[in-house]
């Protein structure tokens, strides 16, 4: 049983990085920075395709799995919601300002999207509107550390129907969603 050697085939430098997406087929990054923007990147072609300025530093990026949308949101401000296609042009902006997003994830068919805020919020997006259009705060059964808590990760099953979250207090919950 051999070693097989593997060989770099691509290399950028992104100083100001804050958070990266990658699509689901590799091919593109959108990357959040410092400098007040996020970039999408082809990542075989090895450049930029757009950028997607913003007022501040970029705190959280997402794609949506058909990578067709990509979320922007800034540390402690608001997020977009941009097209990858075309001229990456503003799909809509999600309702609500002054927000940290910590975690994000679109729906397989690209309608909602999820996020998770720093203060234990999670809400539910209409991509199209920016709408809000659930948000709740997880309790927990059992009290074992202090009730406010991050939500680190979310995903939603493909259907939509069901979203799992994780949150900074070891707490992994299942919710139906409607």
């Amino acid at each position: 049983m051999g070693c097989k050697i593997r060989r770099l085939t691509g290399y950028w430098l992104w100083p100001n990085l804050t958070h990266v997406a990658v699509s689901a087929d590799g091919r593109y990054a959108l990357i959040g920075s410092k400098d007040n923007q996020a970039v999408y990147f082809d990542m075989v072609e090895g450049k930029m395709r757009y950028v997607f300025p913003h007022h501040q530093k970029v705190g959280r990026v997402a794609l949506s799995d058909d990578g067709e949308f990509a979320l922007v949101s800034a540390f402690l401000g608001d997020a977009n919601i941009y097209a990858t296609q075309g001229k990456g042009s503003l799909v809509s902006r999600l309702d609500e300002i002054r927000m940290t997003l910590v975690s994000a994830d679109f729906s397989a068919d690209s309608r909602i999207l999820a996020t998770g805020r720093t203060a234990k919020a999670i809400d539910i997006w209409e991509v199209a509107s920016g709408k809000l259009r659930e948000s709740w705060q997880p309790k927990v059964k059992y009290k074992v550390q202090p009730d406010s808590a991050t939500i680190l990760d979310l995903k939603l099953d493909t259907n939509a129907k069901t979203l799992i979250s994780e949150s900074s207090s070891g707490i992994g919950q299942r919710w139906a969603l409607n």
